[in-house]
């Protein structure tokens, strides 16, 4: 029986994993659930795996390089199984950032067009803005307000 504890710990050193991205990823070369679930405690306890941690690095990770909106953050990491409070704690910590990107992404687009948008234009922006994931009230708040 050869451990994949050192395996699954490289694995998580390299940049934080959720649970299920490790279980997923080592659940074809452990012998039995019971066994990965035990690897899986032993990570958690050493600290190499921690959902919430990974959850607000996520979060910051992709509102600071991608400008992601909040919908969009929820969406993935919820494809990534993490617990809803964690991700509920992860938008409310990075609310300024969030917004801060809203505007990044109004202002992109507002620089190549004029100051008067026509209604197409402003369709087309509210498409954008959420595509990258922002809400259809905050989106409509900011533009109320550039």
């Amino acid at each position: 029986m050869v451990s994949l504890l050192p395996k699954m710990e490289r694995f998580c050193s390299f940049q934080p994993r959720s649970v299920f991205e490790v279980r997923t990823k080592f659940r074809g070369e452990a012998e039995s659930d019971s066994q990965l679930d035990q690897w899986i405690v032993a990570l958690h306890e050493q600290g190499f795996l921690d959902d919430r941690k990974f959850a607000h690095d996520y979060t910051r990770g992709k509102v600071r390089s991608h400008r992601w909106g909040p919908r969009l953050v929820v969406y993935r990491l919820s494809e990534k199984r993490v617990d809803q409070k964690w991700i509920t704690e992860a938008l409310l910590e990075h609310e300024t950032e969030f917004r801060e990107a809203l505007q990044y992404h109004i202002q992109k687009k507002m620089r190549n067009s004029r100051q008067v948008m026509s209604p197409a234009q402003r369709a087309g922006l509210r498409r954008y803005l959420g595509q990258k994931g922002f809400d259809w009230e905050e989106i409509d708040r900011a533009l109320q307000h550039p």
